[in-house]
């Protein structure tokens, strides 16, 4: 037995500040059809001081814990009720997916913008988006997506830099300088995406000038990435001498020796 067992009738404990309980013996009790265990741990990767922040998993038992919406409730409301920016963000997830609730859209962003507001990263980063897109309950505003998305990078959201490119490449909001550093910053982060972008517009001249040695290197970066399909640089192989190919993987070589953590 975990040593959970002893406390998951006791409904009126504190759950949110019951931390006496290691994550590993929450995750015991999770996989074993606990609510409870799993309304809990489901926060603590969202938190992520006790254990990384893992939002597949804290959305994995957030799902399962809704199946028991009063303990799932008493767990997050009472994270609520002490300003954890978090339990809304968590809240938000279970109005979007209808998660123990019925959707809605309203109290997705209701709860998006309280956890932004809070700090709390991810919140912000959606936000950006959803205000660049026109989506979830917010009216399109560039600025306000600015914002956002500054926001999130100052929290260190690796994956806002590429959207801030994308908002500065933006026809309304051009910034050419602003763009360029976007884009290398998400590139050096390791981002696939940026890197197909970064191989195209070296290669086609765009917001920089061409080069087919440095595309080709962006290209052999974006290609280790098994998830993203392109032909970018099966195209350049027919076209490119082997001194400039042989530079190329020089230069990933030293991108690799300074960007990517041994």
């Amino acid at each position: 037995m975990c040593i959970f067992d002893i406390f998951k009738f006791k409904k009126k404990r504190n759950i949110y500040h019951n931390l006496d309980l290691h994550i590993h013996e929450l995750i015991c009790e999770a996989n074993n059809g606990n609510h409870h265990a799993q309304a809990q741990l489901s926060l603590e990767y969202l938190i992520g001081k006790k254990c990384p922040k893992d939002l597949g998993q804290a959305f994995k038992y957030l799902e399962l814990a809704s199946q028991d919406y009063y303990i799932l409730n008493m767990c997050f409301k009472t994270a609520r009720e002490s300003g954890e920016p978090a339990a809304y963000f968590g809240i938000a997830m279970m109005w979007k997916h209808g998660w123990g609730v019925p959707e809605s859209i309203e109290m997705y962003s209701k709860n998006i913008i309280l956890a932004a507001n809070l700090g709390y990263s991810r919140a912000q980063l959606l936000l950006g988006l959803n205000y660049k897109m026109n989506i979830y309950g917010v009216q399109e505003d560039l600025t306000q997506s600015e914002y956002w998305l500054k926001k999130a990078v100052d929290s260190d959201v690796d994956d806002a830099h590429i959207h801030l490119f994308h908002l500065y490449i933006h026809e309304s909001k051009y910034d050419k300088e602003k763009a360029t550093y976007h884009l290398l910053t998400a590139g050096n982060l390791n981002d696939g995406m940026a890197q197909i972008y970064l191989g195209r517009h070296y290669l086609e001249g765009r917001i920089f000038n061409k080069d087919i040695v440095e595309a080709t290197k962006w290209f052999i970066l974006a290609n280790e990435h098994d998830h993203w399909k392109f032909s970018d640089l099966e195209d350049i192989i027919k076209t490119i001498t082997i001194d400039e190919l042989n530079i190329a993987h020089q230069l990933v070589k030293e991108w690799k020796s300074k960007y990517i953590m041994h």
